[in-house]
């Protein structure tokens, strides 16, 4: 499932890419829907194997700790990685430019995770043989 999703989410994240400034606003919506599917599918397997090692008296204090660590790392990531390229590109931290660009480095970090994904679904179909 997380290998799937990963697949996806560089699917819906590449287009970002190659962001200009001019994108339409309902290619940028589908784009983003894409996305989004994508991460649900790496993030909810994710959760479920970090909430294996919880014991049932405390999941409830460890879901709202999870939840924020989700949305903060996506989020602060994006924004810490579109200043870096906008910087590097001398370009204004909010222009089509940096987000493009911060973008671009998020898709090629996701196709990175591809292996090891890959590696840990090959390594649990060999145990199951």
């Amino acid at each position: 499932m997380i290998f799937a999703g990963l697949i996806v989410t560089i699917i819906g994240t590449a287009p970002l890419a190659l962001l200009t400034g001019s994108d339409d606003y309902w290619w940028l919506s589908a784009v983003q829907v894409v996305r989004g599917c994508g991460i649900g599918l790496t993030t909810t397997p994710a959760l479920a194997t970090g909430l294996v090692s919880v014991p049932k008296e405390r999941i409830s204090h460890a879901m709202p700790l999870f939840a924020m660590l989700q949305r903060i790392g996506g989020s602060f990531g994006t924004s810490v990685l579109t200043a870096v390229v906008a910087a590097r590109l001398a370009a204004a931290p909010g222009s089509a430019a940096a987000v493009a660009g911060a973008h671009g480095w998020i898709a090629g970090i996701t196709a990175i995770v591809l292996i090891p994904s890959w590696l840990l679904v090959r390594a649990e179909m060999s145990t199951k043989d």
